[in-house]
């Protein structure tokens, strides 16, 4: 199980971080906030946090970038469990 969740979190944080600096978001983004994210939100339910932002009416694009961390995470894990880590 460890070694599928700390890839997710280095590979969300690292990819956060560079769209980050890209100033896609409108806001500064600290490698480690970036970090502590990608480790709260794979914990977490992906699925049940976007229903959530459904009913809430969340901003666009919070939605999409969890929307898009969630789909990172799931390639993670494929290539991971691919891998036979």
């Amino acid at each position: 199980m460890l070694c599928v969740i700390v890839p997710q979190i280095c590979v969300s944080g690292m990819s956060l971080w560079a769209v980050g600096q890209t100033g896609l978001f409108d806001c500064d983004t600290p490698i480690l906030e970036m970090f502590l994210f990608s480790a709260l939100i794979s914990a977490v339910d992906p699925v049940a946090v976007l229903a959530v932002f459904e009913e809430i009416h969340v901003d666009e694009v919070l939605y999409i970038v969890v929307f898009g961390e969630s789909l990172l995470n799931d390639a993670v894990t494929v290539v991971s469990v691919s891998l036979g880590c």
